[in-house]
């Protein structure tokens, strides 16, 4: 899968925009999701959907998240992980990943960061 640059709402037979359906909870039994070795990937998957105008959160166990080797990464969910404890990034050339995470994690026990860039080339680890 080294070619993804996007991945949306229709991952595994998800909601397509163009087509609304009636779904309660998307991807209801993750608990763990690992995005690793993706070189070109700019975008992961949304955390919200829109059937009716209103947003529902699709994530709600996903309680470990790992973040390796997709150096292009800028945007993931930017709203709410209700039940994670566990985020491990590594290997990012912008801090825009932990910035859009960081906002909506009240739970999490555990956070390893690993070679991020900064901006200017800096890195933290």
């Amino acid at each position: 899968m080294e070619n993804v640059k996007v991945m949306g709402n229709n991952l595994c037979g998800g909601l397509d925009r163009a087509v609304p359906k009636i779904v309660t909870t998307m991807y209801p039994s993750f608990t763990k999701l690992s995005l690793c070795s993706l070189p070109k990937l700019e975008e992961g998957v949304e955390a919200h959907f829109s059937t009716d105008g209103t947003y529902q959160c699709v994530f709600l166990k996903l309680e470990m998240m790992d973040i390796m080797y997709c150096p292009r990464l800028r945007k993931i969910p930017n709203s709410c992980f209700p039940s994670l404890k566990r985020l491990d990034i590594m290997n990012l050339e912008s801090n825009m990943v932990l910035e859009n995470v960081s906002r909506k994690v009240f739970s999490l026990e555990h956070l390893q960061l690993m070679n991020i860039s900064f901006g200017g080339g800096s890195s933290s680890s």
